[in-house]
């Protein structure tokens, strides 16, 4: 085993993790040195050049990397090219054909230093002056890249149905100075599932034509001389007979099982002529591969296509095949801006495929002829088989259609434009950079962000944890508050109205703190307790679904002399004695438990059964649930639970319960008081619905950025929610169970509650409790 190998292991031992620190020291440095292996590029290394980094998941020959490889080629004309290949593959003699460097790591980690280490032995003491990182699968460079100083470009070609975690696009998001999607399908697929990446430096540019590589290699004299299935093929099929292609690797995401239902349905249509079918592609396998392949083949046999349908493996004969074809089958599930669809429109051939499943036919319904005669709705084959025998009977049309896709073609896809504009962004990337580097700067200097809130308990440290601040509130991606009671949001909304740029923490300090409603009043530890606080009418709705949490909440509100009324919901008939036996433990006096159907979750028997009630009989309530979320990590939403209750009921030594009713009860415009949450969450999918409700409850204006009680846990004085409890909603108006993380009702009422109160004629505080966050 290797030195550097036994370093690395040594570095990720827990043991080493545990002690560590001095550990770590000895070994980082042979990591830098040895953690990144390099191979000297074909083009030499020019000082008056820029310098860029073209980053790809690999170097097979397929959509991705050949895009990458494209970009290299024609990059390197006027800019030094760097390239980072994550894994290796068939193209990476062109990927240094085509650049000046090629970086690969040796054991799949990006660290920093080790690139900082790698890059400057090529470019000096200056590092490359942007990166173009290409697809999400390159994802792991981005952070890295940005961490070091260079501005980076994110290519994303991938639709949110298979990026897995879906939270890695947060990342993207956060530390990319630009994303680029290939079309406006996969942008607003990314959207509708990811609404909070809205405010991200987004843009769409669909890639110009690709050349393809290996065949490029092969000049026409020698590759004639192939023998591949693929050439052999070409040379037995008949010149009258019609010829329909599909390519793309075998796999379910490229649809090869519809090409064989479509291509089904052509010949049950069309029997006039000879028709053959063929699908080229790496990976078809039927004797070994028994997740596609072996399917593929049995649908072929059972489809009695045997006789007519091809599935040939990935050979350079596919321009050939793509000169020789009559029509190009485009069946992918999802697929965004396929080359092999763009190389058809430049042959001339018409393309049929699915809307909403690829972005060709975004830009095909743009022309009303083409999206008539080409786009099906999705995944119909039927459909699609009665558009291509139309086409195969109506020579006058085909002909017309085969005209206007080469001059779409031409129109769309433009490489030498594609380039331009990536470096016209590059370009821009550039300076944004040195105005975060200045931003960054002043912010370091006046050290004025609480790292509890700003970093997620240094989650990072020093310059790059602040970096990561100031990133975040560029894209607005779940940016953190740098300190109690401040929202930057609301500052830009308001004080910032018609600033395109700048971080509005720099804007606000440097313009010393002014005033405003971006400023929150806290309740702190260090308020004041009411003397006499046990005579106040109180009490708290606790939803019990989770009963083995809540004896935590017991236990929190019995840390303060407030001795509020206790209403209990559940929804589970059998835990009844369970949880009479929990507040029995207690000193705390149990007013009602009721039973209320699984719907609503928290806010429904608030909102259906007790609300009214509360807001007639007590001074204050509070509302309580045993949160547990099954969509976040167990770990966070236990912390997150702690938060809340240490916020709203206190701790062993502080009663913060006591002084938000003591608050509550003194200041007379004070109606709803809850935590101040250290991430500043929007609207996200809510929007729509939270109009609507808003409407029916007066309240006619809902702001971009605001303050709300995430996690909907509060306390709130008499009136203060009057309308929302007069608003009859009933259980059939809450969605039923699963519900998602967003987009209900449910998500829509907890963001509407200060603007709620703000109606009703009070004004919301915020707790906040040091050193304890989520």
């Amino acid at each position: 085993m290797s030195l550097v190998v036994r370093a690395r292991r040594a570095l990720h031992h827990p043991k080493i993790l545990r002690v560590g620190k001095k550990y770590k020291k000895l070994i980082t440095p042979l990591l830098i040195i040895a953690g990144m292996r390099s191979r000297q590029g074909a083009q030499p290394y020019e000082p008056s050049k820029r310098s860029i980094i073209i980053v790809s998941h690999e170097a097979s020959a397929t959509g991705a990397p050949i895009l990458a490889l494209n970009i290299c080629q024609e990059m390197n004309k006027s800019a030094n090219v760097i390239v980072i290949l994550i894994r290796g593959g068939a193209l990476r003699q062109e990927f240094q054909n085509a650049s000046t460097k090629v970086i690969q790591p040796r054991f799949g980690l990006f660290l920093k230093e080790s690139l900082r280490h790698e890059l400057k032995k090529v470019c000096g003491k200056y590092l490359p002056h942007y990166a173009i990182v290409n697809s999400v699968v390159s994802a792991g460079t981005v952070q890295p890249l940005r961490s070091i100083g260079i501005p980076t470009i994110t290519l994303i070609h991938e639709f949110s149905a298979y990026i897995r975690p879906l939270e890695l696009i947060d990342n993207i998001s956060i530390w990319s100075s630009k994303i680029i999607f290939s079309s406006p399908l996969t942008k607003n697929d990314m959207l509708k599932k990811c609404p909070h990446l809205k405010e991200a430096q987004i843009e769409v540019l669909p890639q110009g034509p690709c050349k393809r590589p290996l065949e490029q290699k092969h000049p026409n004299h020698t590759r004639k001389s192939k023998t591949d299935e693929a050439w052999q093929f070409l040379k037995d099929i008949d010149k009258h007979s019609l010829l329909i292609l599909g390519a793309g690797e075998i796999q379910p995401r490229k649809g090869v099982d519809l090409f064989i239902s479509v291509a089904d349905q052509i010949k049950q249509l069309y029997r006039k002529k000879s028709i053959f079918f063929v699908w080229i592609g790496a990976g078809y396998d039927p004797e070994f591969d028994f997740n596609v392949s072996l399917w593929l083949d049995d649908q072929i046999h059972r489809s009695e296509l045997s006789h007519c349908l091809r599935i040939l493996n990935h050979s350079t004969a596919y321009g050939d095949l793509l000169k020789r074809t009559n029509l190009f089958l485009m069946t992918s599930r999802l697929d965004p801006l396929p080359n092999v669809a763009i190389d058809a429109m430049f042959e001339g051939k018409p393309m049929l495929c699915f809307e909403k499943a690829c972005g060709m036919a975004n830009l095909l319904m743009q022309d009303k002829e083409l999206g008539n005669s080409l786009v099906s709705p999705y995944l119909n084959v039927a459909n699609m088989a009665n558009k291509a025998v139309r086409l195969i009977e109506d020579e006058e049309k085909y002909q017309k259609i085969a005209k206007i896709s080469r001059m779409r073609a031409k129109e769309w896809f433009d490489m030498p434009k594609y380039i331009n504009t990536l470096e016209k962004l590059g370009k821009e990337t550039i300076q944004d950079e040195e105005d975060l580097n200045k931003e960054l700067d002043y912010a370091l200097r006046e050290q004025t962000l609480k790292s509890e809130l700003a970093f997620n308990k240094n989650q990072f440290k020093n310059r790059n944890a602040v970096k990561h601040y100031l990133l975040k509130w560029r894209c607005e991606v779940w940016p953190q508050k740098p300190f109690p009671g401040f929202h930057p949001g609301i500052y830009r909304d308001l004080a910032m109205a018609g600033v395109v740029t700048g971080d509005p923490l720099v804007h606000y300090l440097q313009a010393n703190r002014p005033v405003g409603p971006w400023n929150t009043t806290l309740i702190t530890p260090s308020n004041n307790v009411l003397n006499g606080l046990e005579n106040p009418k109180t009490a708290i709705h606790i939803h019990a679904h989770y009963p083995e949490i809540l004896d935590k909440i017991l236990e929190s509100i019995q840390y303060n002399r407030l001795k509020p009324d206790l209403f209990i919901s559940i929804s589970d008939k059998n835990i009844s004695e369970r949880v009479k036996d929990l507040v029995n433990k207690s000193d705390l006096k149990l007013k009602l438990l009721i039973e209320v159907p699984n719907r609503g979750r928290d806010i429904g028997p608030l909102l259906t059964d007790l609300g009214k009630l509360l807001d007639k009989d007590y001074i204050a309530h509070g509302h309580i649930h045993t949160k547990k979320s099954v969509l976040i990590d167990q770990k966070l939403g236990d912390q997150w639970m702690r938060f809340l209750l240490a916020n709203l009921l206190g701790t062993p030594t502080v009663a913060m319960a006591d002084r938000i009713v003591s608050a509550l009860v003194s200041e007379d415009n004070l109606g709803l008081v809850f935590p101040d949450d250290p991430t500043c969450v929007g609207w996200n999918g809510n929007h729509k619905i939270a109009k609507q409700l808003a409407q029916r409850l007066g309240v006619n204006q809902l702001p971009r950025s605001f303050n709300f009680p995430v996690g909907t846990m509060y306390w709130a004085k008499k009136g203060a929610l009057s309308t929302l409890y007069e608003l009859g909603l009933n259980y059939e108006d809450y969605p039923s169970e699963p519900i998602g993380y967003d987009g209900t009702i449910l998500h829509a009422i907890e963001r509407l509650l200060p603007l709620i109160v703000k109606q009703n004629g009070f004004e919301h505080q915020v707790t906040y409790v040091p050193g304890i966050t989520r």
